[in-house]
């Protein structure tokens, strides 16, 4: 039988994904920045690598240059047009540039701001994140694809209920260990009651 190939493309884009993931998880500066916008209810386009082929995208703008901070990328947001970002997210290189991707790639957004997020990850090596003022949804796109992210509040509820039933999990598991040693003592055990406590390790 021979060995399965894997799919060098596949593999880098999923390691671009991860990247990006990585790059916009809660904690990070990407991330505050990003939650800031949220909050003062701002749309925003950002464009974080690639930077030659986004710039040559759109060529107008401000003409940065500047470190990269989660405050200054919030103010830069204010403006309309997207902020250009290097891959290390250590300077920020342009703001209020307006981007015009090929309008023949294809797309299934509709806001204009995520057309053109989806179709400048699609043109370009850029991870590209798009902000919904009226939603208030982060959406990153890589290579094309779509990137919904969680707000920290339902990543919160998410780890909260998972926390909640674990603990429920523990305390039968414990009622159920107590109920087995008593049976053992008695010689009551059955095949039923040990299956039983798999069944809760198992979950």
């Amino acid at each position: 039988m021979e060995p399965t190939q894997l799919d060098p493309s596949a593999t880098e884009n999923e390691d671009r994904i991860a990247t990006a993931l990585k790059m916009t998880a809660p904690g990070t500066a990407l991330r505050v920045a990003l939650d800031m916008i949220i909050a003062g209810r701002l749309g925003a386009l950002i464009c974080v690598g690639d930077t030659e082929n986004v710039l040559a995208v759109g060529g107008d703008g401000f003409k940065l240059d500047v470190s990269f901070t989660a405050n200054r990328l919030f103010e830069l947001c204010k403006m309309d047009g997207a902020v250009v970002v290097d891959k290390d997210l250590t300077r920020i290189l342009r703001a209020n540039s307006h981007l015009n991707p090929d309008a023949t790639l294809p797309t299934a957004e509709t806001g204009t701001r995520h057309r053109t997020a989806a179709r400048m990850s699609l043109l370009t090596r850029a991870i590209v994140i798009a902000v919904s003022s009226r939603r208030s949804l982060i959406t990153v796109y890589v290579d094309g694809h779509v990137i919904p992210l969680k707000s920290v509040p339902a990543i919160m509820s998410t780890v909260n209920q998972l926390s909640v039933a674990m603990q429920n999990t523990r305390q039968q598991l414990d009622r159920a260990l107590l109920r087995l040693t008593a049976l053992e003592l008695d010689n009551y055990v059955t095949l039923g009651d040990v299956a039983g406590i798999f069944y809760l390790f198992e979950v």
